[in-house]
């Protein structure tokens, strides 16, 4: 059976989410089918996160995607040559479907469908992407995947049309089975982690993630007796832009006199020994998050998630079954720190939810859906555009 070509795009050369995903996904695609090539600024960032032999199988074109400013005086240049570019690539390739893995290519990609009438399928990741540029390009579209139903009201509203909802899926249940134990110890002892409850927060710390209120979490929990030892562990770094509120963060830290209930470790490539070390996972998110990969991570590790109810975390987390749900402020996560703290039927009735909870995001069976998707685009509508030997392009 001849395979089907599959082209996928990913602008950013800067490890995120969506990064991860495609990663995942990659690994876990069926090669018996489907023949990936994948365009993206940083060959490196997705190499190292596939298994071993799956990157072998799996080719790559690097290709730097340019910013397309709206008040830019290199907009137009800029989008002319990039268009320029992925034209010549797909003209070359003559993939079967485009698959459009971050919203910001598309920018680049369009001519691309346009001429050629290419199939493609785009992954709508978050609400920064414009409505109506969305709009205007959707009978250009085959199919829009949302990571979310808030993210396909926030879009579509109530249609169906031309878009479905697949969840993010994570593959940590097998990472886990791996581990070695000694990797966890070794953090342990690394930095001396002896408290009897262990609060992770795992993330960007960016504003809009809400890093901050853990201060004031810290500040609440601090000032109350009789409580088992304890600790907030923050795994990330501040963003590849810039580094401001990590920077405040440790600032105000020292301020308030709270080193001893924090634990700042930077990034970690591999995360995953945290998850058994966390006895709760916080959430901190100010604004709506599309799909937070971290909170099913963590259920899938058993860990109940403290959460904003924003977003699509209220579609993962349902409060009193795998987690608790809280609006942003730092009194509704400390009262339900507490509660976890002194109630040991419930915490271990979350405990219980997350894990039976994350099944349902089993990466495998993601991709399995994701493929569902593909092959219906590929079968429902033919392939009606341009023969690409037919379009003569010049550099």
């Amino acid at each position: 059976m001849k395979k089907h070509k599959v082209i996928f795009f990913d602008h950013t050369p800067f490890v995120g989410g969506a990064q991860l995903a495609l990663a995942r996904h990659l690994n876990f695609l069926d090669l018996s089918v489907f023949e990936p090539v994948v365009i993206c600024s940083d060959i490196e960032l997705i190499v190292n996160r596939l298994d071993k032999e799956r990157a072998t199988q799996v080719r790559f074109i690097e290709y730097s995607f340019p910013k397309l400013k709206i008040f830019s005086f290199l907009l137009i240049t800029n989008f002319v040559f990039a268009s320029a570019v992925i034209l010549k690539i797909v003209r070359r390739e003559k993939p079967d479907l485009l698959v459009i893995n971050t919203e910001r290519c598309l920018y680049t990609i369009i001519l691309s469908i346009l001429l050629y009438r290419t199939k493609s399928v785009i992954f709508v990741r978050d609400y920064e992407f414009s409505k109506v540029f969305l709009h205007i390009l959707r009978p250009l579209i085959s199919k829009f995947i949302c990571v979310s139903q808030s993210i396909r009201d926030f879009y579509f509203g109530s249609s169906s049309e031309k878009n479905s909802v697949i969840y993010v899926g994570t593959d940590l249940n097998s990472r886990l089975r791996n581990l070695n134990d000694g990797e966890v110890e070794t953090l342990r002892q690394k930095y001396d982690l002896r408290e009897a409850f262990l609060i992770g927060f795992v993330g960007r710390l960016v504003a809009w993630k809400g890093p901050l209120i853990l201060i004031d979490i810290a500040k609440e929990l601090s000032q109350i007796k009789d409580l088992p030892t304890w600790k907030i562990i923050v795994v990330g770094e501040g963003s590849y832009q810039e580094n401001s509120v990590e920077n405040e963060l440790k600032k105000r830290i020292h301020e308030e006199g709270l080193e001893k209930f924090f634990l700042l470790v930077g990034f970690y490539e591999r995360v995953d020994p945290w998850y058994k070390i966390f006895s709760v996972l916080l959430h901190t998110s100010l604004k709506r998050e599309p799909f937070a990969t971290v909170i099913i991570e963590a259920l899938s590790a058993s860990i109940p998630v403290i959460a904003t109810d924003l977003g699509g975390t209220k579609e993962v987390i349902t409060d009193g079954e795998n987690g608790l749900l809280v609006n942003p402020r730092p009194t509704e996560f400390s009262k339900s720190i507490l509660e976890l703290m002194k109630n040991p039927v419930l915490y271990k009735r979350l405990k219980i939810g997350a894990s039976n909870s994350s099944i349902k995001f089993k990466e495998s069976d993601i991709t399995k859906e994701i493929e569902k998707v593909y092959l219906e685009v590929l079968t429902k509508h033919g392939h009606s555009g341009l023969d690409p030997e037919s379009i003569q392009l010049t550099l």
